[in-house]
Parts: structure tokens; sequence; C-alpha cells
């Protein structure tokens, strides 16, 4: 398990600033990454992957569904 301790995380470590990290936490967004074991707040770059990889092949699936759609382009007469 990659887990990173947000309090030493150093600048570039993690994908947000640390002041993001706690913001996250106290209103609850992404509880699978970031998340207190002991009073001490972590952020998972595993769960980070999985989150990016599943982004990724959504946007991947949208933009196919768009160039498979036909032309609504109306002509003008």
């Amino acid at each position: 398990m990659d887990i990173v301790e947000i309090r030493k995380a150093k600048a570039g470590d993690l994908p947000f600033t640390r002041n993001s990290c706690y913001k996250f936490h106290s209103l609850k967004k992404f509880p699978n990454l970031i998340y207190k074991v002991g009073g001490i707040l972590f952020f998972d770059m595993e769960e980070w992957a999985k989150m990016a990889e599943k982004a990724k092949k959504e946007h991947i699936r949208k933009s196919n569904t768009l160039r498979e759609k036909p032309s609504t382009v109306r002509k003008k007469a």
C-alpha cells in the first residue's frame, strides 16, 4: 500500500496541496483517498492512480461516443 503522511509531504509529493487535502477531509470528500488513522491524515497514492485511470477510461469512452454519432448539422437552404 502506497500511502503518504500529509503533514510530512513535500511540495510535489501529492497531486493536491496539503491545505486542499485537509479541506477535502473536513468536507468528507474522497473518503477512500484521504483518511485519518490514529489522528494522522494520510493520502493513498494507489487509490489516486485508480481514480485517474477510471477518469481516463471514461473520457476516452465519451470521446468515442461523440465520434460515432451522425452529424446533425442542417444544411442551409
